[in-house]
């Protein structure tokens, strides 16, 4: 069998959109990971949070990074809830990144002492 695979000729790497959107999976799976590890949470507070954070319109993996140390910064050790989702939708001025993170911390902030 060795013999018969050497004889062939290589064929080119062909990459699939599923093996893109697999790669990128395990990307922020790893990353959700250290950010979780680096921070004492559970991965899977890191891996909701950026499920959450797409749902909010996050452009790249630097918002998902930025979104998620807003909420460590804060304190949050759970994802958010659907009331704070709902509110951030709500409050934001624009489809700005930049204004998502401005409600992300005005609401963690009045989550402080709860």
């Amino acid at each position: 069998l060795q013999d018969e695979l050497k004889k062939q000729p290589p064929q080119p790497l062909e990459l699939t959109q599923e093996n893109l959107a697999s790669a990128e999976a395990h990307r922020r799976h790893l990353l959700a990971k250290a950010l979780a590890d680096n921070n004492e949470l559970e991965a899977q507070t890191a891996t909701y949070w950026f499920q959450q954070l797409e749902t909010l319109g996050t452009p790249n993996e630097q918002g998902l990074v930025e979104g998620a140390g807003l909420l460590i910064a804060q304190g949050f050790t759970r994802a958010l809830s659907d009331d704070e989702l709902a509110t951030v939708r709500k409050t934001r001025q624009g489809a700005d990144w930049s204004d998502t993170l401005e409600v992300l911390e005005a609401l963690t902030h009045s989550q402080e002492g709860t």
